[in-house]
């Protein structure tokens, strides 16, 4: 073999190791904006379910003003109900994924 090709054939090594490693870096990057792209997410979800919150006090507050009893029954209450379940529920998601890509995240670090 000749010197030229041995030279070719460590360049090309060369380049293939900084190939897989910049594919690690960009990876790894990309899982990073990921946990920030999930946690903007669930900070815009837990500030709807504080206005939520807010809006079931003012309604409770509104409807007791009223003197009417069976504010449990009424239906804007109970429809601000089911936003409160269905918002915590993609909450939980949110953090399950938050969780699951920072775990990937440890995982690629450490491997």
């Amino acid at each position: 073999m000749h010197k030229w090709d041995k030279i070719k054939i460590d360049i090309k090594k060369g380049a293939d190791f900084l190939k897989t490693g910049m594919k690690k870096v960009v990876k790894q990057a990309v899982t990073e904006v990921d946990v920030l792209k999930l946690k903007y997410e669930r900070e815009k979800i837990k500030r709807e379910l504080s206005s939520v919150y807010q809006r079931i006090g003012e309604l409770v507050f509104d409807i007791a003003a009223e003197g009417k009893k069976d504010i449990l029954k009424d239906p804007d209450i109970n429809r601000l109900f089911n936003e409160v379940s269905r918002l915590e529920e993609i909450e939980k998601r949110l953090d399950a994924e938050i969780l699951e890509t920072r775990e990937y995240v440890k995982e690629k670090k450490g491997g």
